[in-house]
């Protein structure tokens, strides 16, 4: 009996708690969408801290490449290769993944392909943010949100990312792969 009741208040807590991150995430996804559809620019600035200030949000639509060069890179979106993320007109127990791959090329490196993730999980070698030539290349925001309705393939081709480069001081150890 404790336990059944253990059970119905853990569950009850985990959607209670998905559904607030799911609100969140919510929230930055349509701020940052009407920022973007705002605005054409590749290139736009996303404060949502005080440490944030100066680094850039680059979005990108699938398929899309960029030539960053104030980076001295090159990125392509190529594809999303997962998203498992919970339905907006959903109540789920786990938010969900997804994972966004990208090709990043420095002036004086080999194209390296980057999976990039929503949810980090370095069991299953899932990482928000990933080291190339000294930048840490991190996914902010994939938009749009699955619907119910909606399938993941019917959704390929229409999604954009957010992508945040930062000048990187740690050696990438805990975030991914590095080359410099």
């Amino acid at each position: 009996m404790i336990f059944r009741l253990a059970l119905s208040t853990l569950s009850l807590f985990a959607l209670s708690n998905c559904d607030t991150q799911k609100k969140a995430v919510e929230a930055a996804a349509d701020s940052a969408t009407t920022s973007h559809a705002g605005n054409s620019s590749a290139t736009q600035t996303m404060n949502t801290n005080s440490n944030d200030k100066n680094q850039k949000v680059i979005y990108l639509k699938e398929g899309e490449n960029k030539f960053l060069k104030e980076y001295e890179m090159n990125i392509t979106f190529k594809k999303i290769t997962e998203d498992s993320r919970c339905p907006k007109d959903a109540n789920c127990v786990w938010i969900g993944n997804a994972t966004a791959e990208i090709e990043v090329m420095g002036l004086y490196t080999r194209p390296m392909t980057l999976q990039l993730s929503t949810q980090p999980d370095t069991k299953k070698g899932r990482y928000t943010t990933q080291q190339f030539n000294g930048y840490a290349v991190s996914l902010v925001l994939v938009s749009p949100e699955p619907a119910s309705a909606t399938s993941f393939k019917s959704m390929k081709g229409n999604y954009t990312i957010g992508i945040r480069l930062q000048k990187s001081t740690d050696g990438g150890t805990e975030t991914g792969t590095t080359t410099r």
